[in-house]
């Protein structure tokens, strides 16, 4: 039988169990909420950039887009297009890369490029996307690049 004093002890260790239990909860029904939040922005970002894209003809992305000044304000250029192919299917988003610019893409750029547009693939995936990919041409040097009746050019 234990102590008056252990007793007091266990009882205080599970009081500040259940506490930590307690804020361990509420910070799991905050990071469900913060996921749908984020998925809700994710689609919402998406819908609207594929919009500009299909109103400018090009992607705003591409290396040559430049953005006014109010719009370049908002968010910094080194961040712009972190995200730019969420909710795309791999061979639109391998499409969309290819058509930023430069005119050629080695299949590491190319990796490195979906990358930084917040999708990783993986160089096999996008390997295989590349071979089934109708308007992707391989150069001699191994780079790819978009063929010219696909290619998304930007408008000056």
């Amino acid at each position: 039988m234990p102590s008056q004093e252990n007793a007091a002890t266990e009882g205080r260790l599970l009081q500040e169990l259940a506490v930590e239990e307690a804020a361990l909860l509420q910070a799991e029904e905050g990071l469900r909420m913060a996921r749908h939040e984020y998925e809700v922005a994710a689609r919402k970002y998406a819908a609207v950039r594929d919009l500009v894209t299909d109103a400018l003809g090009y992607s705003p992305y591409h290396e040559d887009a430049e953005w006014t000044s109010s719009a370049a304000q908002i968010i910094p250029k080194e961040r712009r297009g972190a995200h730019r192919f969420l909710h795309l299917k791999p061979r639109d988003a391998i499409i969309a890369a290819l058509s930023e610019g430069p005119s050629e893409l080695t299949l590491e750029s190319l990796n490195e490029r979906l990358q930084s547009g917040g999708l990783d693939l993986g160089m096999r995936s996008i390997n295989a996307a590349l071979m089934r990919l109708a308007g992707v041409l391989k150069g001699p040097r191994g780079a790819y690049r978009l063929a010219e009746n696909g290619r998304q050019k930007h408008a000056a």
